[in-house]
């Protein structure tokens, strides 16, 4: 089963996959960030179709920091408003 992430941090994923997992299922994901190929396990926390969100389980701090890494260089795609720091 392959998919396509939407939203990563270092606590998990949600992603839209080629198939189903169902709530509470555990997973063996592997990702590609900034290319380095990670294995990790992972718990279904929630699904919607085909979309789902992903809790990691267990990671070395290694993966952890590579990912933690990787969030602190992303944009979000529609940033919340946030009034108090003058944007609209």
């Amino acid at each position: 089963m392959w998919g396509r992430t939407a939203d990563i941090s270092p606590g998990g994923l949600a992603a839209t996959l080629s198939g189903t997992l169902e709530v509470g299922e555990i997973a063996s994901i592997r990702i590609e960030i900034e290319k380095k190929n990670l294995e990790l396990r992972a718990v279904v926390s929630h699904r919607q179709g085909h979309f789902c969100g992903l809790q990691f389980l267990s990671m070395t701090a290694e993966q952890r920091e590579i990912i933690k890494l990787a969030c602190e260089h992303l944009r979000p795609i529609n940033p919340v408003s946030n009034p108090s720091k003058g944007n609209t």
